[in-house]
Formats: C-alpha cells, structure tokens, sequence
C-alpha cells in the first residue's frame, strides 16, 4: 500500500544533498529512528522508486524528511533534484528496515557514517539526544570534502548542548578543513576515539567502507568489549 504525501519543504544541504520534508497530512505514519522509505513516481509514463532513509524522527504533525543525494544514473533522484516543487505530490511506502532504535535502547552508541549514510544516523542519535541525552554517543563521519558534510549545523549544535555526544570528522580527498582526521577510517582512528567498552555500533555508508569497517571492529573485539551482536547495519548503497 502507498501512502499520498505532499512536498512541504526543499532544501539544499549540501552540494550533491537535498533534503525534502514530506506532509503525511490526515494518514496516519509510524516509523522507528533509522528505518527507510520508498518514494514512488510517474515520470514520463514510467513508474520508478528509489529507497531513502528517514533522517527525522518521529513528530506530531506528521511529517519525515529524506536526504536525497544527486544520481544522473537514476531518473528518480535527478527528477526530485531538478524538477520538484513544493506542493508536489509523492508515493511513499511504509517504514522498512530491520536497523532501528526503540524506547528500550541502551548505550554506549558508536556512530560510524560515510558521505550520505549519516542519514539514518542522524535520526538515531537525535532520538537518543530525545528521549536519553545522558548516553554517551560518539559519531564517526568519514566525508569526502568539508562541504559534504550533511547536517553539519545541527550536529556541532548537538554537540555543543550535550556534553555526552561527540563527533569525529574524517576527510578523505582534501587536507585543507579543520576537521581532527584526514583519510579513510582506520584502525588507528577507531583507538584515538577512546571509544567505551561495550558499545553498541551502528554503521552506514558505501558497502566497501562498511565491510572495511566491520573487519576493524573484528579486531579491536577484545580491547573494545564488541561482539557480532553490538554490530549493526544493513546493506543497501545506490
């Protein structure tokens, strides 16, 4: 079953990222912080879906946002970027995904995100920051260029109002930010975090920096307390 949404809002967040906040209006939609959506569209007489993260979390006016990044390979994302107003109307499916947060969640969390993946993440660690701020959280983002960092303002926010959430920065394709790492994440940055024993790590982003993650994570097991049930992650990339 679909459900009917209008465009409420479009905005440029970054150069290739534009987040559409999505009004569900009268229907009712339920979903946990970190779960996806398909959009479903009619372009020029053709059906096309794509799945997108929700990125906010759940709201009273019924509404969630999704982060869509430009790709000129997929009719649907370039349609959303280049001919989408506000007003518009959008299918989308129910909350999918088996990689969530719900009331009964428990810390320590570790973060990891590459480029667009942070996505999902945000919306789990902005529920944490809602409903248990006094968990410690850390998030890890691996970008390519400072300008691709995806809601950037909110997050250094976030960390400037909680004392318990941090992030890490990786840059991968310049040296000139200002962000404590630069290169793709590795074992050494995962031991300079000081990150708690006994986490709960939940990881997002291109599927080979998830799998190279993964083996860090395997290694690290002992001096960090992590087993195959603190690690967490689907696997989609488009």
């Amino acid at each position: 079953m679909q459900i009917r949404t209008q465009i409420k809002a479009i905005e440029q967040r970054t150069p290739n990222v534009k987040l559409f906040t999505l009004d569900c209006g009268q229907q009712e939609f339920k979903f946990n912080p970190g779960q996806w959506v398909d959009i479903h569209l009619i372009i020029d007489d053709e059906s096309h879906n794509c799945g997108y993260s929700i990125s906010s979390i759940p709201c009273a006016n019924n509404t969630i946002e999704v982060a869509v990044k430009l790709a000129p390979e997929l009719k649907l994302t370039e349609y959303l970027h280049k001919h989408s107003k506000i007003g518009d109307e959008v299918f989308i499916s129910h909350a999918q995904g088996d990689v969530y947060l719900t009331e009964d969640l428990a810390g320590p969390f570790v973060f990891i995100a590459g480029g667009v993946g942070i996505t999902p993440l945000y919306s789990m660690m902005q529920y944490i920051n809602a409903v248990k701020p006094a968990t410690s959280t850390t998030l890890i983002y691996s970008i390519t260029t400072p300008e691709e960092y995806l809601f950037g303002k909110e997050l250094r926010e976030l960390a400037a109002s909680n004392p318990n959430f941090r992030i890490l920065v990786a840059v991968t394709r310049t040296k000139q930010h200002r962000e404590p790492f630069s290169g793709r994440i590795n074992i050494e940055m995962l031991r300079s975090a000081k990150l708690p024993v006994g986490s709960n790590y939940y990881l997002c982003g291109p599927p080979q920096m998830v799998d190279d993650v993964v083996e860090i994570l395997k290694t690290l097991h002992d001096e960090l307390g992590i087993t195959k049930s603190n690690v967490h992650y689907d696997n989609w990339w488009s």
